[in-house]
């Protein structure tokens, strides 16, 4: 890895207790190291897809606890990225990524 100041280093996690807890851990090893991490990315979030189904529904309200701690005690920056039927790929996949509505996300 470059040095601290010119390169940017991002968690991509589900919204759930061991992704979210390694990615602690990992951002503690990174600090010692004199690196921060520019953001994290929680990634496939039930919660944030606005689903109907009772089981998904309800797997998505047991993110909130850590979707909450990422955004408040352990982010600067974040981003929330919806649950995706398909993997998104390539130039349209980003796109199709950016295009989100996320208002309505916890």
């Amino acid at each position: 890895m470059e040095a601290a100041s010119s390169s940017s280093a991002s968690r991509a996690r589900l919204a759930e207790a061991t992704p979210v807890h390694e990615a602690e851990r990992l951002q503690q090893d990174l600090a010692r190291a004199g690196i921060t991490p520019y953001a994290w990315v929680i990634n496939q979030s039930l919660l944030a897809s606005g689903t109907k189904h009772p089981l998904l529904s309800r797997r998505g309200r047991c993110e909130r606890p850590f979707i909450g701690r990422v955004v408040e005690d352990l982010a600067k920056r974040s981003a929330l990225v919806l649950w995706q039927a398909e993997a998104p790929v390539g130039g349209e996949g980003l796109s199709g990524l950016m295009a989100q509505d996320c208002s309505s996300a916890p």
